[in-house]
């Protein structure tokens, strides 16, 4: 049976609403990536609301059949695989994150199955009422790439788990590194292992500078995880570059740790080539980490000036970049910090409810 919560009202209606998501991104491999954190945090918050409305959260399509809401929202889009039913006359709300693999098809090759689905799926947006992204630069990209009218198009910027906090503890930030046997200074990358998050570079980079350690946090990284091509590719350029001492791979790391394992580092990189929002820099401008990223998509929106932009596929750059923070003293640190902890407090989870609560709002007095 579905999961029923009584939690808000919707302005402009006299009656309650009946909104229906799709928490099946909970169930499957998204509940630990950015899609399944997305989810929970935009649920978590909706449970917090009590003016009336009935908020149904269904990790099966077909019982959204027999409930028969005023408003499906779908916050998951899949380019390759049909995640999105057909219409059946009920406003619906979409969130894609991203189309990274439009933007770069050469890193995502697909089959005759994924290219049909594509079509499938393309054709189905078009009759959404309204499409949620995380960033302008996304925005930009499903405009131009799918073809949907900006005005269908809404930005609600993410938010990162409520409880991360600048860890000011020493003693909590050493019993960390001691848990999970880690140096005591390293630069933190956290993520999945798609191509375009640009790894070869950030070895290469690392290599160079003798004064830090790389620590990996992911699923996808742990020493045990799946060895798919991308993880060969990784423990290669690892072996390659001599850093099989210098690489700590930590896989999934319970939230409770992320404060402490943040505030411990000199910095967290994110020299993606391309990214819908980039959860991690926010995350780690949360903790007033200094965040090294790439000047490019939705990076350079969402770091602004607070970190360090860098050309993500420019070795030397990123080198320098990593040199930069690894040789920052006391007061230029604390600089960093205070930009960060200012420039991450235009993100928050109850924000984007808020926001993605309008967007409701917006389709249903439609």
């Amino acid at each position: 049976m579905p999961t029923i919560y009584k939690i808000f009202s919707i302005v402009g209606y006299n009656s309650a609403m009946k909104i229906t998501i799709d928490v099946s991104p909970l169930t499957d491999g998204n509940a630990a990536r950015g899609v399944g954190f997305y989810t929970r945090y935009l649920t978590d918050q909706l449970k917090t609301k009590n003016d009336g409305n009935e908020y149904i959260l269904v990790k099966n399509k077909s019982e959204i059949e027999n409930i028969k809401p005023d408003l499906i929202h779908y916050p998951f889009f899949d380019l390759f695989f049909q995640t999105l039913p057909e219409r059946k006359n009920i406003p619906v709300v979409v969130t894609i994150h991203d189309v990274i693999p439009l933007v770069f098809p050469e890193l995502f090759p697909v089959g005759i199955k994924g290219k049909i689905n594509l079509a499938l799926q393309k054709r189905r947006l078009q009759k959404v009422d309204m499409i949620l992204t995380d960033s302008m630069s996304s925005k930009r990209d499903i405009h131009n790439i799918l073809g949907i009218p900006i005005h269908k198009i809404e930005v609600v910027y993410l938010g990162c788990d409520p409880s991360l906090h600048p860890e000011t503890d020493s003693k909590k930030i050493d019993e960390i590194k001691q848990k999970y046997n880690l140096p005591e200074k390293y630069i933190l990358k956290v993520g999945d292992i798609n191509k375009h998050k640009n790894f070869h570079i950030l070895f290469d980079a690392i290599s160079r500078v003798q004064d830090t350690n790389l620590v990996l946090v992911g699923k996808a990284l742990a020493l045990d995880a799946p060895k798919i091509p991308e993880l060969k590719q990784i423990e290669e350029d690892i072996q390659n570059f001599s850093l099989t001492n210098r690489v700590f791979r930590l896989g999934f790391v319970d939230s409770e740790d992320m404060s402490a394992l943040f505030s411990g580092a000199q910095a967290l990189i994110q020299n993606s080539i391309y990214e819908g929002f980039g959860l991690p820099a926010l995350e780690s401008m949360t903790c007033g980490t200094p965040v090294i990223a790439g000047d490019n998509s939705s990076l350079s929106e969402i770091v602004g000036n607070s970190g360090i932009l860098i050309d993500a596929n420019d070795v030397l750059e990123t080198t320098k970049a990593i040199e930069k923070v690894v040789s920052l003293d006391k007061d230029q640190y604390l600089t960093f910090k205070e930009k960060s902890l200012a420039q991450a407090k235009k993100f928050s989870v109850k924000k984007m409810t808020e926001e993605t609560i309008e967007v409701y709002n917006k389709v249903l007095n439609n």
